[in-house]
């Protein structure tokens, strides 16, 4: 009965679902967007209006500040998009205002980029106001023509009602068919939770604070948005880029994860929105993971709860989400805990309790989910797991070098390495045939130093230090570079307690987080080892010594877990919440750190952030100078050209040649492997790097008609997805398998106890 009863609200919710899903696309399609007239003759300010209806102002006829304003209109709340052609000599800006107050309106300072022609963007109105006003800012300099500002109501409100009910109907749904496992778990599972929602509290603040890297990891997701809204699955070139020369940022990092935020953006969710949804999901995912992982490893599940939670808490962690904003960094410590419990696996099981081929292939998949976590989210960690991981390997040499180990390892590469295709092969494709900066070096540097960029070791025992800052020489100019003082306190205690107890797993955790603490520090020889040691120079790019904080915390938080299990019997009932009342008020501590003296900002759509954001512009071409982007179209011995159009990694033109025979047309597109050109009957044309590396397309004698331009993916990359595809099936097929296995002997042995 109960079974019948479970059945019927799954077909019910999943319906319910899918109904709204198409009443919502229904709506969407036939009544928006819905065009609003704006009354131009209410537009005032500086700008001179000619009878062909543009805007016009220079240094000559206006001052800095804003220099057009109004209509003060009637508008309703809900979601807007605003459209504005333009150009400038100089970059100036625009927003939206209403009643005098931003409580009525989200929205933002809108670049108006000198390279750039037009601007779209989106706002919203929480009431309904009398008075929205439209504004122009002018910076002082050069000119600025604005010729059309179009206004439109979207959709936004109703995907995201629509979005949010249905996922209301799902969590429901999820609640009532795991309810009893719910209720079994419910202390730990409301400890995860709150755990997950204060290491978040810093995203609960009004606005959102960039810190060192928000602005480009902002606009990956806006650039996968795009590219799904533009036809690509999976997302390579995002076209958006430094004002739309382009920018192949997921050729070079891993970012599927990132389409949950990119989704939340095509439903209609703000970018800030997005990001913290994405930030709230990673914390719960990692207090999740880490649980589970340390639960299986050390076999207490209350200590499990406690070193999970003191891992999320972690200083640096912190210091990644909120300071650095290192989002693949910060996402790739979601996946440590895994790999930490497929090697406890690998080396710390006994021999009476071995099963070779079952063990191997169990491990090697969770080494495989582990290791491809890390591919998909940060290049940098997988590195730095590597290195560990040999070293462990040459130190446990014994273990390592047995046939169930070394079988193990192979099982894991091979899988990591299919599932991981469709990423691995475009990468190493673009790394060998497409010179970009961090990739192909033009001048070698005499000598490579990264040591000083490493964390003083007093800083590991700080109590108090400034969460923001840098990696620079004066202490107080330093952020937060510890793993805090809850995992430094567990370092002390497990050092005094292997003093007195033999336990394996206990010492070569407690020599791992000390090694990873010192590899951190600027103590360690890494200059030595990139200047000195054959073939180790590719270290340099780790660039951070202190990311090895991000694995000393893990094992740190593993290392509190292993002392508490082991003395779990001696200790009183009331430890556990005393211990867990100390990590939460560490917690707020450090929260408050994270946010205090930091400039927070209204972020709501992303044409408010520059999309020159592209930090050290690691993969941009080699020998670009973005400085020279101008927007500008070249061309040579072409008679006429116009109509150019850009839509993500689609452009078309329509273009008249002359009769040399030396015709050709440069785009504001960067020259990246993969763009094709073809002219009116559908026939490749020819392509080149034209000068600053922009695309050149060689266009025949006599020729008029359209031209179009697309990033096409090669065949070899489709391939490569279909493979990753296969292997990702033949993945859950294992662990279905598995999970029937485990189901079935669990069934057998409350058969046998009845």
């Amino acid at each position: 009965m109960k079974m019948k009863r479970q059945k019927t609200a799954v077909v019910a919710s999943l319906l319910a679902v899918l109904l709204i899903t198409i009443a919502t696309i229904l709506v969407c399609r036939n009544f928006y967007p819905q065009y609003i007239s704006l009354p131009t003759e209410d537009l005032r300010g500086d700008l001179c209006h000619s009878d062909s209806g543009e805007w016009y102002v220079d240094e000559e006829s206006a001052g800095k500040g804003i220099v057009l304003y109004g209509p003060y209109m009637y508008l309703e709340k809900g979601d807007y998009t605003v459209e504005v052609d333009y150009a400038c000599s100089e970059d100036n800006y625009m927003d939206v205002h209403a009643n005098g107050s931003s409580e009525y309106l989200l929205s933002g300072d809108v670049p108006l980029s000198r390279i750039s022609t037009h601007k779209t963007f989106t706002f919203r109105l929480k009431e309904n106001v009398d008075d929205l006003e439209i504004r122009v800012g002018y910076e002082g300099s050069g000119f600025l023509k604005v010729n059309e500002i179009t206004l439109y109501k979207n959709a936004n409100d109703i995907k995201r009602a629509a979005f949010l009910l249905s996922m209301c109907i799902l969590m429901a749904l999820f609640i009532y068919l795991k309810w009893d496992a719910i209720l079994a778990n419910r202390e730990r599972i409301a400890w995860m939770l709150l755990t997950a929602i204060i290491a978040s509290a810093p995203m609960f603040a009004e606005g959102f604070c960039y810190g060192h890297d928000g602005r480009f990891h902002m606009l990956r997701i806006e650039g996968i948005a795009q590219g799904l809204l533009n036809g690509q699955f999976p997302v390579r070139m995002q076209g958006q880029w430094m004002e739309g020369y382009g920018y192949p940022v997921s050729i070079y990092y891993g970012d599927i994860l990132l389409y949950l935020p990119a989704i939340l953006r095509i439903i209609g969710f703000s970018v800030s929105a997005a990001y913290k949804s994405y930030v709230f999901l990673v914390n719960l995912g990692t207090v999740v993971i880490a649980q589970l992982c340390f639960e299986r490893i050390t076999g207490d599940r209350k200590a499990a709860c406690i070193g999970a939670s003191a891992y999320i808490f972690a200083m640096y962690r912190l210091v990644n989400m909120y300071v650095r904003t290192a989002l693949g960094e910060y996402t790739a410590q979601m996946f440590l805990p895994v790999i930490l419990l497929a090697v406890c696996k690998i080396y710390m099981k006994k021999p009476e309790e071995e099963n070779s081929e079952k063990d191997s292939i169990k491990n090697a998949l969770l080494l495989t989910l582990g290791m491809t976590g890390l591919i998909q989210t940060h290049l940098i960690s997988v590195a730095m797991v590597c290195i560990l991981l040999v070293i462990l390997a040459i130190v446990l040499y014994r273990t390592t070098f047995t046939k169930r180990t070394m079988l193990t390892y192979l099982r894991a590469g091979i899988m990591t390495l299919g599932i991981n295709m469709f990423f691995i092969v475009p990468f190493v494709d673009y790394y060998i045939n497409v010179p970009v900066r961090v990739m192909h070096e033009g001048e070698e540097e005499l000598v490579k130093a990264i040591e000083h960029k490493g964390a003083y070791i007093g800083q590991y025992f700080m109590l108090y230090q400034n969460a923001t800052g840098g990696a620079k020489y004066n202490v107080s100019d330093r952020m937060g570079l510890t793993p805090g003082i809850v995992l430094m306190l567990a370092l002390i205690i497990a050092v005094y307690v292997c003093l007195k107890n033999s336990d394996r797993l206990l010492r070569i955790l407690t020599a791992m987080s000390v090694l990873t603490l010192f590899m951190a520090s600027n103590l360690f020889p890494w200059n030595d080892i990139i200047n000195h040691v054959p073939f180790m120079g590719w270290i340099y790019n780790i660039q951070f010594p202190f990311r090895f904080l991000s694995l000393a915390q893990v094992l740190l938080a593993l290392l509190l877990c292993r002392v508490l299990a082991l003395y779990a019997d001696r200790m009183q009932e009331w430890l556990y919440p005393a211990v867990a009342v100390a990590i939460v008020a560490v917690a707020f501590q450090q929260c408050t750190a994270m946010m205090q003296d930091r400039p927070y900002t209204m972020v709501y759509d992303a044409a408010q952030i520059d999309s020159f954001s592209v930090g050290n512009g690691e993969y941009i071409r080699e020998d670009t100078d973005e400085e020279l982007f101008d927007g500008e179209i070249y061309s040579n011995d072409v008679i006429s050209l116009g109509n150019y159009q850009k839509d993500g990694t689609h452009a078309e033109f329509w273009c008249e040649t002359g009769a040399s025979g030396d015709a050709w047309v440069e785009l504001p597109i960067l020259n990246y492997k993969g763009y094709h050109a073809k002219d009116r009957y559908g026939n490749g044309l020819e392509t080149e790097d034209g000068n600053n590396n922009v695309l050149r397309i060689l266009l025949p004698q006599d020729y008029t008609g359209l031209v179009t331009v697309d990033y096409a993916v090669p065949g070899s990359y489709r391939m490569a997805d279909l493979g990753s595809l296969l292997c990702i099936i033949e993945l859950f097929i294992v662990l279905f398998k598995q999970d029937l296995a485990f189901t079935a002997k669990f069934v057998r042995k409350r058969s046998v106890g009845r």
